[in-house]
């Protein structure tokens, strides 16, 4: 059984992961690699990822928390999380917390990819793109 306090400290970990993550990611400059990945590789690829991950959530299928090992693995030391490996039971509990933040990371990450595809489509955009290409090639 996971103490209360070992869980507290654990979604606690987590949530501060998933706020880094997440502003790591949405900070990213991928305007121009939205504009052309979005030709080739649609966000429902993505949404179809994070659909799948909260179906194994739901139905507490395991099988694939080995994925989180070795982040759960830098979450303990970071956080000085009293776990250890070979305690099943707060060790499921810590991967299962990462697959939670995977889901909320991959959501964000697909609203921002959503919002940077708009832009990156927008006739400002490729105005302003136009005239860069325009200035490297003939000043």
């Amino acid at each position: 059984m996971v103490s209360n306090a070992l869980k507290i400290q654990i979604q606690q970990a987590t949530e501060e992961y998933t706020e880094t993550k997440i502003a790591i990611e949405v900070a990213k400059n991928i305007e121009d690699v939205v504009f052309f990945s979005s030709y080739t590789v649609g966000a429902s690829i993505f949404r179809k990822a994070t659909n799948k991950l909260k179906k194994k959530l739901k139905e507490k299928d395991v099988s694939e928390l080995f994925l989180w090992k070795d982040e759960a693995l830098n979450l303990i030391a970071f956080y000085n999380l009293p776990i250890q490996e070979e305690h099943k039971e707060a060790f499921e509990y810590l991967l299962l917390s990462l697959m939670k933040a995977q889901i909320k990371i991959n959501e964000a990450v697909l609203f921002h990819f959503a919002t940077l595809h708009t832009k990156a489509h927008s006739n400002d955009y490729l105005e302003r793109r136009i005239e860069q290409i325009y200035k490297l090639l003939f000043e």
